[in-house]
């Protein structure tokens, strides 16, 4: 193939790509920029090296997320090699026949996510180590966390399906978590008890907008209530403090009816007990002279900007 064709060839593979998520529906060769869902053949046909040499050299993926979802499912139950095997071929597990133990299969795994966050989908790095701007980063990032989101269920599935879906999938996921250990719980709820000294990615969005026009803001501010517990507040400015609400862990009342039961620490607690807790923690900050705005997840996820601008309308108003 002459230069030209390649040249078209390679204008042609990209296009396909256009108005894709990067990271997400495909990776880049850190070479040559060609676009693809995985990249072996092409690092090893094209630029003569091995994966392993250019991972080290360059530390990009050569599997899009899309691509490694597709290859999870199909080594699943019975289609896995070690199908049935009880946990003896898992390091994860206690019953693993190599010599890791379980603790340290963790350990190892949670060291390598904290040590390269430009490879995890889910943190702002992977996006920027792509050669994205922040700005741009943060646009890529938003649009993978909202890739199951109630919308999107809805416009997929219709009204009473989609919503249907997507309260299934919250009952799973929150399912799942309690089965999990106090340790793993911690880990996973990290972002949202602000006992642990970490806020959700969309709080600290919120945080940062507002950090650009006021300089003294506190995030997880707490305020003591008559029965000596303590309440935390996201972020506040002065005598105004502004709340996000995530729809599941709120009982957003657009989506929940008052008798929805949820599960709390492997507690059975409704909506309405939900929201009367709530409520209380409003009103302890209404008595020490706090102002509170009240933001909903799925108010945010929807227009973001047009709630920043309705913070920014609270806090200066």
């Amino acid at each position: 193939m002459n230069e030209s064709k390649k040249i078209k060839a390679f204008i042609k593979n990209n296009e396909k790509y256009q108005n894709k998520i990067a990271g997400v529906d495909y990776v880049e060769c850190a070479i040559c920029g060609l676009y693809g869902k995985k990249l072996q053949f092409h690092i090893q046909m094209v630029h003569k090296l091995s994966v392993p040499e250019y991972k080290k050299t360059y530390n990009r993926p050569i599997v899009c997320d899309s691509m490694l979802s597709k290859q999870s499912e199909s080594m699943k139950g019975k289609n896995n090699p070690g199908y049935n095997h009880g946990g003896k071929y898992s390091a994860f597990s206690d019953k693993f026949i190599g010599n890791t133990t379980k603790e340290e299969a963790i350990d190892k795994m949670k060291k390598t996510k904290r040590n390269n966050p430009q490879n995890e989908n889910t943190k702002l790095e992977y996006y920027t180590s792509k050669g994205y701007s922040i700005e741009e980063a943060e646009k890529l990032l938003s649009e993978r966390q909202s890739t199951f989101s109630l919308n999107k269920c809805i416009k997929k599935y219709g009204e009473e399906k989609g919503r249907q879906q997507w309260l299934e999938r919250q009952e799973k996921w929150q399912s799942t978590l309690e089965s999990k250990t106090e340790e793993e719980k911690i880990e996973i709820n990290r972002k949202k008890y602000p006992k642990m000294g970490r806020i959700s990615n969309a709080e600290n969005e919120i945080y940062e907008y507002i950090l650009k026009i006021e300089e003294n803001v506190d995030k997880q501010f707490a305020i003591k209530s008559e029965e000596n517990n303590w309440f935390y507040y996201d972020i506040r400015v002065g005598n105004k403090i502004i709340e996000y609400n995530g729809d599941y862990w709120h009982a957003n009342p657009k989506i929940y009816d008052s008798s929805h039961v949820f599960k709390r620490n492997n507690k059975k607690i409704n909506a309405k007990n939900i929201w009367e807790k709530d409520n209380k923690k409003i009103l302890t900050a209404n008595k020490n002279g706090y102002e509170v705005y009240v933001i909903w997840e799925n108010e945010y996820k929807k227009d973001k900007i047009g709630t920043i601008e309705k913070c920014i309308n609270f806090l200066t108003t």
